[in-house]
């Protein structure tokens, strides 16, 4: 296959078309399960067979992806737009912990259970 090929083909694979007119059947996902098998996916350094062994990648086998969360056509090959989907809900998730616990350290913090004014800041007036 000719390079230029190559590179329509990564461009197209890149540029995948997820727009609402294009969309069928969507649905939201759960962000919790999605994250509990985020936190047991594997994800390794590798090559691929047909190039040198100095050209190195990483991420999860296709395979475990798709077993996981059966996302995509096929089992050989990660949709773009998948693991994007499960990244950003991903980190959706872990924010909305973070806010969770930071609002449980402050009411944790104050005395009596209450929580807190911030201090006054100063300002100078010249």
């Amino acid at each position: 296959m000719g390079a230029i090929r190559r590179l329509t083909l990564a461009a197209r694979a890149l540029g995948q078309h997820a727009a609402g007119t294009r969309a069928a059947g969507r649905a939201p996902l759960r962000a919790t399960e999605v994250l509990a098998k985020v936190q047991t996916l594997k994800v390794s350094t590798w090559s691929y067979n047909f190039e040198p062994s100095e050209v190195v990648r990483c991420g999860p086998m296709a395979q475990d992806f798709y077993k996981l969360f059966g996302f995509g056509s096929t089992d050989t090959r990660i949709p773009v737009e998948s693991a994007l989907g499960v990244l950003l809900v991903s980190v959706q998730e872990l924010a909305r912990r973070l806010e969770a616990a930071e609002g449980q350290l402050a009411h944790a913090d104050a005395p009596n259970g209450l929580e807190r004014e911030p201090a006054p800041t100063s300002r100078s007036t010249t």
